[in-house]
């Protein structure tokens, strides 16, 4: 399945890029906001991310596109259940295809809803699995706000418990256009 995935989103790309008379680029940073594991608690202040997207317009109030990330999951408390001991936190790559839909703005204000769906590569001992974002934000001139609920899916490997991070994010981006 994931193998599949990840061929529909190189596939599309590339089909995109052959025709990519609107391409944009929006690099961007983030903040998680609220963060938490399956199994523990957060830890520390830091955690977000940085981005980098390549759109196609396909029409006036849809885009399509690719993009990549490294992400900083927040660290962990110490967790004890009656068998394991959890103190390890991961961070990740994902690879994913975005779909953005673009409200109708006023001038220079474009509210707009996206999803993302991936595949995250995660670091340490942990598997890797889907990674998902769903929210919408403004384009302010070239400027790109963003509010994303995100979910990277991972598994301990030699425990094989499922260990996703969950998250509110802020992003702020810069709208690159060709």
């Amino acid at each position: 399945m994931k193998k599949i995935i990840l061929g529909l989103v190189a596939l599309s790309a590339v089909s995109m890029a052959a025709g990519s008379d609107g391409m944009y680029i929006v690099p961007s940073v983030g903040l998680d906001l609220g963060s938490e594991y399956d199994h523990y608690d957060t830890d520390g202040f830091f955690a977000g991310e940085m981005s980098v997207e390549a759109l196609f317009p396909m029409n006036e109030q849809f885009d399509l596109g690719f993009g990549i990330a490294f992400q900083k999951h927040a660290d962990v408390k110490d967790y004890w259940d009656d068998h394991h001991k959890y103190d390890e936190a991961y961070n990740s790559i994902p690879f994913y295809g975005t779909a953005k839909f673009n409200f109708p703005g006023n001038g220079e204000i474009q509210p707009f809803m996206k999803v993302d769906l991936g595949y995250s590569i995660n670091s340490g001992d942990f598997d890797n699995g889907m990674y998902f974002g769903i929210g919408g934000g403004l384009q302010y001139q070239n400027y790109v706000f963003d509010l994303m609920y995100k979910v990277n899916n991972a598994e301990w490997k030699d425990w094989g418990i499922e260990e996703d991070y969950s998250r509110f994010a802020f992003g702020f981006g810069y709208r690159f256009d060709q």
